[in-house]
């Protein structure tokens, strides 16, 4: 939440492999990162992993931990924000469940909240959303901005990864929580 004066970080886990002689789509897709990276703000990226996207099972829980648990150390978060299990893409759902083991209570520092993602590939019904993140109206277009750098995952409507369909999944927690935008989480742990 860059609006609010705190320093993010993000960590990336996974990367698209591409055959031999595929550079420029490796390239391309780093491209987007760091454009996506510029218009929302935040300050920090933490790791460059790049395990295998899709394939989260050649890989293991082991590969994932060590750089997860890492990270926390190094970094020691206030609030750390995981994907979701309900996630449709299989590498996404094996990170959630990586990232609860890394934050086990033996890792956890001065972790205060730990928020699972319900983002657009998620399965999860209102009831799901006990955390709400209040977006303005410039914060909205600046989360469309963001998603239109990923040329190779944004999609035109009516799909999930649409700008529409982004601003009405917004506008629906947002109703939610009693606001205009809201960008929902499930908050999985918090201390005071």
């Amino acid at each position: 939440r860059v609006c609010c004066n705190d320093t993010v970080a993000v960590m990336t886990v996974y990367s698209r492999r591409y055959e031999t002689g595929q550079k420029a789509a490796s390239n391309r897709q780093r491209r987007h990162f760091l454009e996506a990276r510029e218009r929302l703000g935040y300050q920090h990226v933490l790791s460059h992993m790049e395990l295998t996207e899709g394939e989260p099972g050649s890989t293991g829980y082991y590969a994932a931990l060590q750089g997860i648990e890492w990270v926390l150390q190094e970094f020691q978060p206030d609030e750390v924000v995981i994907p979701g299990r309900g996630d449709l893409n299989q590498d996404h759902r094996h990170l959630a469940d990586v990232c609860r083991i890394a934050l086990r209570s033996c890792n956890r520092g001065q972790v205060k909240r730990v928020l699972e993602m319900l983002g657009h590939d998620t399965f999860a019904g209102p009831q799901e959303a006990t955390y709400g993140v209040v977006l303005t109206s410039p914060m909205m277009m600046t989360v469309q901005r963001a998603m239109a750098c990923y040329e190779d995952e944004a999609r035109e409507d009516p799909h999930p990864r649409s700008p529409e369909k982004i601003k009405a999944r917004y506008e629906f927690y947002g109703g939610q929580f009693g606001h205009r935008f809201v960008e929902p989480f499930r908050q999985l742990w918090a201390v005071e």
